[in-house]
């Protein structure tokens, strides 16, 4: 059912075969005045005069927005930008046109550009970080979702991220914005499943004073408000059909009109779009558009469900002990710096139907109802242990000084490595020298207590 005419960028996935990633190219060659080449990796490419366009032409003839050239239906399309000496193509003045590989573009007197597109397909390997930004994990499916974010971050195609509520689809779609050309612009996030129907086209579009009993004033919708950055649309299976054409025009033309308007405003964002539901079974129901389905799942992102990932618990755990406000106490410092053996075992056992959320919530209420610096069966949710765990743990202390040592040895290793990551950011040759160890060693060391995710390749 997949078609991938219909954006630049596409992932390809087939049983037992690596995730490859296919792209589509615009090169645009210089005639006149000069032969250089601009090759872009993207659906959007904006020519002018003024600073912002992908293609600055420092000439009066050419109009600060002189011409746009797009992906709509799998064809580019050129569209002038009401440019006052006008746009060519073939030496035939247009106000849009399809482009075909090898025709020429005029505009207005002062550039002559030639049009031809590339296409490229590369395997995209597992990546070998066990941390992206705020998203931790070293397990197969996290290391293959990493892989796909870091490729296709600096992109600016259209991305749908799936998977069960909890598994971190916004986090994938802020690393997306941090990892692209416009991290400094906003990220706007509009939860789809949360906004009453009458409501959510104003919200997305915006809308003119007096469309509507109440619209007192002019108001910009998200996608103007995101312009230069990224929306993230969570939930867009809850988006009305009425408002899938127009979200398509949105991902397609990069326009909009806003309720009550009449003129299609240009908009210069990344959508970046998350779902729990089957999509596939959504356009079967006719609940989505197959068209606005084949433009979003060409690029997707899954995330596993937590219970199919249970070797990154304990990494999850550690991060949300070392970086989260709810375990930094009046002075500073950590409240809680360990787990106990046996609580960690139960947290691996538990099938988290809430995934990442749920096991974060588990470890804040950990750290607010325990009294010490470690957290133990008792300070877990009921439901994840038993009276067996609990007594069993009662009665763990160490018997012998051989095993209080180790214990003890291993809780001071663990605080110290991680301490002396956070000082250096990671950065395993600094730390070595600070800590007047080999790299190599401090390597097996962090390998050895599971902190290896948080070191960074240098």
């Amino acid at each position: 059912m997949t078609d991938d005419r219909f954006t630049s960028t596409s992932v390809l996935r087939e049983p037992g075969a690596p995730t490859r990633l296919r792209v589509r190219s615009i090169a645009l060659t210089e005639l006149s005045p000069g032969d250089g080449e601009h090759r872009y990796e993207k659906e959007l490419v904006r020519i002018g005069s003024a600073p912002g366009n992908d293609i600055v032409l420092d000439d009066p003839r050419i109009s600060r927005r002189h011409c746009r050239i797009f992906l709509e239906d799998g064809r580019h399309v050129i569209t002038d930008e009401g440019s006052k000496n006008g746009t060519f193509v073939n030496d035939v003045p247009v106000r849009e046109a399809y482009l075909r590989p090898g025709m020429r573009i005029d505009l207005g007197g002062a550039c002559t550009l030639r049009f031809e597109t590339g296409e490229s397909e590369e395997a995209l390997e597992p990546s070998r970080k066990g941390r992206l930004l705020d998203l931790v994990g070293s397990s197969p499916p996290m290391r293959e979702a990493f892989s796909v974010i870091e490729r296709i971050g600096p992109m600016g195609s259209t991305v749908v991220v799936l998977g069960e509520t909890g598994t971190g689809k916004e986090l994938v779609a802020r690393a997306l914005h941090a990892l692209s050309p416009r991290k400094d612009g906003p990220f706007v996030v509009v939860d789809c499943g949360a906004i009453s129907r009458n409501l959510i086209e104003s919200e997305l579009f915006g809308h003119e004073r007096g469309a509507f009993t109440g619209a007192l004033e002019q108001k910009l919708g998200s996608f103007e408000q995101a312009h230069g950055g990224t929306v993230f649309l969570d939930e867009i299976g809850e988006l009305p059909l009425d408002l899938q054409a127009k979200l398509l025009r949105v991902l397609e033309r990069h326009e909009v009109k806003r309720v009550g308007g009449e003129d299609y405003l240009p908009i210069d964002v990344r959508v970046v779009a998350a779902t729990h539901r089957d999509l596939r079974q959504m356009v079967r129901d006719g609940e989505l558009r197959e068209d606005l389905y084949y433009r979003l799942e060409v690029v997707a992102v899954t995330m596993p469900p937590l219970r199919e990932r249970k070797e990154d618990i304990a990494l999850l755990v550690r991060d949300f002990l070392r970086s989260s406000r709810f375990n930094v106490g009046p002075d500073g410092e950590r409240k809680v710096k360990h787990v106990t053996p046996l609580a960690m075992s139960a947290l691996t056992k538990w099938d988290w139907p809430g995934n990442v959320r749920e096991l974060k919530h588990a470890v804040e209420r950990a750290v607010g109802l325990g009294d010490g610096d470690t957290i133990t069966v008792a300070d877990l949710p009921p439901r994840m242990t038993s009276e067996e765990l609990r007594a069993a743990e009662a009665s763990e202390e160490p018997t012998t000084f051989k095993d209080a040592k180790r214990q003890w040895v291993d809780a001071f290793a663990i605080d110290y490595l991680a301490r002396l990551l956070d000082r250096h950011k990671g950065r395993v040759s600094a730390a070595a020298a600070e800590a007047d160890l080999h790299p190599k060693y401090l390597r097996q060391l962090l390998q050895q207590y599971e902190l290896g995710p948080y070191a960074r390749t240098e």
